[in-house]
């Protein structure tokens, strides 16, 4: 039996994707992020690659190469597995570029459970990601249902929160199911909360107490509103899976309508900016057909 099956199931594992990291950022992620769990999982979605060698002695890395991008629902879903095959209880997930502050995991887990502790329906919590450019927090009110504050500490139940340092239950996994690996990369961790709570009742939270430098992406000012710049092929996943999670009964319809407009946006910006738009006009064209065409042959998880 492997040495990470013996760990007993109290104990937190983490799981963080890799993609052609840059190693002087992703070195001090995986440092500051495995001083403070049992074990990271380490799963590398980078094509033709495999750093096994540069991990075979960190005792508390689990490193798996996948040689492949297989998505990030499906690298996270093999930490997952391999956390509770291992008896871990929780699981924390890091992006490659995320640093740590000192803390963190066991601040999320004290969250976590004074939420439980007063009888709060919570499924995962996580901490309030912070511009890395302005140091502001980033707001989206669209996403929020409501302020609740327990012994000086607050929180803001949310549709869904992002996957990186959610602090999450591993027997979620199985009462739910897993992430949906056909979302490929683009909400995946909305359609899980989304599911979550229709599923279970639980609720996603921020904690207003714990912050994490985050950067959700470059964005522009375009007929007067803020939006997000994505690559081509980030903007086919966007459109396409906006298509899909609509086809679910338990999308929220805040969120629909939030998204939407949001790519009614992008679907005018991108076709005239100069840089790169034949490549953005074929990723939208792209989208919308798969997204339409498609959009019934996916795994559904509604009832």
């Amino acid at each position: 039996m492997p040495e990470e099956m013996q760990q007993n199931e109290n104990t937190i594992g983490a799981v963080m994707v890799l993609y052609k990291p840059d190693w002087s950022v992703t070195d001090k992620a995986i440092e500051s992020l495995a001083s403070q769990v049992d074990l990271l999982c380490l799963v590398d979605n980078t094509p033709n690659a495999d750093y096994s060698e540069k991990f075979k002695d960190k005792g508390v890395i689990k490193y798996i190469p996948l040689s492949d991008n297989k998505g990030i629902a499906a690298a996270q879903n093999i930490g997952v597995n391999f956390l509770i095959q291992c008896n871990y209880k929780f699981v924390v997930f890091s992006d490659q570029d995320s640093i740590a502050s000192t803390g963190i995991v066991h601040g999320l887990k004290q969250e976590y459970e004074l939420l439980k502790s007063n009888g709060i329906n919570v499924g995962l919590v996580g901490p309030t990601p912070i511009n890395k450019v302005t140091g502001e927090p980033y707001e989206n009110k669209d996403k929020y249902m409501r302020d609740i504050e327990l012994d000086g500490h607050r929180f803001t139940e949310c549709q869904s929160i992002i996957s990186s340092y959610s602090f999450i239950s591993l027997d979620l996994f199985e009462k739910i199911g897993p992430f949906l690996e056909s979302l490929f990369i683009d909400f995946v961790e909305n359609e899980w909360c989304f599911r979550l709570y229709q599923r279970l009742g639980l609720s996603s939270y921020l904690s207003r107490n714990l912050l994490i430098s985050h950067e959700l992406g470059v964005s522009k000012r375009f007929m007067g509103r803020q939006i997000s710049i994505s690559s081509p092929f980030r903007l086919y996943f966007q459109i396409r899976n906006f298509f899909w999670l609509n086809e679910l009964s338990y999308t929220p319809e805040q969120w629909r309508k939030q998204v939407r407009n949001k790519l009614l946006y992008k679907l005018m910006y991108y076709p005239i900016i100069p840089s790169k738009r034949l490549e953005y006009v074929k990723s939208i064209y792209k989208g919308l057909k798969d997204g339409l065409t498609k959009k019934r042959t996916f795994k559904k998880y509604s009832k």
